[in-house]
């Protein structure tokens, strides 16, 4: 099951109407219209100076208000004109420095949001505010252990929500958030051109068969380590959630492994044959994500790519980057028994589980028959995806490649063994 991201009153939140884009553009032009109109009408055939005399001096004395109220209105008028052109400009170099430099044939529509102050588990946020203030106030009389551990500490983990945590936040999603569920759009916060979120619902039709077959082999992957892993539930089953949590990636960035503390040994030791396939594949099902992310997103995949193998080999990262790393992540619909990809003639429906920024009120839903990929930031926007509902053998494939958060870099020299965990490739919930 998927289980919700509660840490979300570390972002603000809110709404605000849709910037509709061209509206400015549009608009501007009527004005533009109207005062080449009068300025037409009201010029004679006489001598321009004089015109301009009587111009000014019609002005000062407040003859024409009407004209002054036209003139002052085109103005501003040209004003927003001028703002939405750079904003245009704005948006579509940070796309380009950013997300992707190479062209789309898919048009993105841009949906802009104000940010307020919103939180869905506000009980929780108070508990860890008071949680994190107790503990600064330890570390105050702490002076035996190194200021990264300090650090480390003040960051406490939060406890799950209740079930009616959990409904309260679904409502208030169903009730305030901004569905999206098809087509390619980007999210931004409406004063700023920075993209919080890059998301795009492929159709199972408009697959070719390279992009089919490759979703297929992944499935198969990660269907195929619950053989070799050690369940960390105490019931003992694996649920997709987590496989995907227990997978992480190898030293060079290059093939999938499952982490130390989740690998079964004797099961390992007992079908040496199909571990020597399974490493195997590792690296393809890891070759096919960085495939996917780069397709999407190839300045965004280098860049995460490049920050996770330097952070991989030193082992440190800085905790004051002015533009962190962005996280890729695939939903895909399965069905939990095969795991293969499900289609809804197939009986396959999972309900809710929407993945949600609650700073600009924004839920992403996941439909029958579409594979959902986005880019997104993680370290900066505070998101999570809210409890699914599953019937019978159906669930949802969710995998992501997202960077350490900031915190922990802070203890990645004096815990090595953390850098893999985190480095993974799951949605952290």
């Amino acid at each position: 099951m998927n289980k919700p991201m509660v840490e979300l009153s570390d972002a603000t939140n809110g709404t605000g109407a849709e910037l509709t884009t061209g509206t400015n553009e549009a608009g501007t032009q009527k004005s533009e219209t109207k005062l080449s109109d009068i300025t037409n009408e009201a010029e004679p055939s006489h001598n321009s100076t004089a015109i301009v005399k009587r111009s000014l001096e019609s002005e000062e004395s407040g003859a024409n208000p009407k004209r002054s109220k036209t003139v002052s209105a085109s103005r501003k008028a040209g004003k927003r004109l001028c703002r939405a052109r750079k904003r245009k400009k704005d948006r579509a170099n940070e796309f380009e420095t950013v997300i992707s430099d190479q062209s789309r044939l898919v048009g993105i529509t841009i949906s802009s949001k104000k940010v307020l102050q919103f939180d869905l588990f506000p009980e929780i946020s108070k508990e860890i505010a008071i949680e994190r203030e107790n503990k600064s106030k330890e570390a105050k009389h702490d002076h035996s252990d190194k200021d990264t551990q300090k650090t480390a500490n003040l960051h406490p983990v939060p406890r799950a929500p209740t079930e009616e945590e959990q409904a309260d936040a679904a409502k208030q999603v169903k009730d305030w958030f901004r569905p999206n569920n098809r087509g390619c759009t980007r999210l931004t916060t409406q004063y700023s051109t920075e993209t919080v979120c890059l998301v795009e619902l492929l159709k199972f039709e408009s697959l070719d068969q390279k992009q089919r077959n490759d979703l297929d082999f992944l499935c198969a992957f990660f269907h195929s380590c619950r053989q070799f892993m050690i369940s960390p539930t105490a019931s003992g089953t694996l649920s997709c959630d987590d496989i995907t949590s227990a997978i992480g990636w190898s030293k060079d960035i290059t093939r999938l492994e499952i982490l130390d503390r989740y690998r079964n040994e004797k099961a390992i030791e007992t079908n040496q044959d199909l571990y020597s396939k399974f490493m195997e594949d590792s690296e393809k099902a890891g070759s096919i994500l960085w495939d996917t992310f780069y397709t999407f997103g190839n300045v965004a995949a280098d860049k995460t790519r490049q920050h996770m193998k330097k952070l991989a080999e030193s082992g440190l990262g800085s905790n004051r980057e002015s533009d962190p790393p962005l996280s890729f992540a695939i939903v895909i619909p399965t069905f939990d028994s095969t795991g293969k990809i499900a289609s809804e003639s197939e009986g396959h429906r999972v309900d809710n589980g929407e993945f949600v920024f609650p700073d600009i009120k924004q839920a992403i839903q996941f439909p029958s028959d579409n594979i959902c990929v986005m880019i997104f930031r993680a370290q900066q926007h505070a998101h999570g995806t809210l409890p699914a509902t599953e019937f019978e053998d159906s669930t949802k494939l969710m995998i992501c490649i997202q960077p350490p958060n900031l915190q922990d870099n802070r203890t990645r020299k004096n815990n090595p063994h953390e850098t893999r965990d985190e480095q993974n490739s799951t949605l952290e919930n």
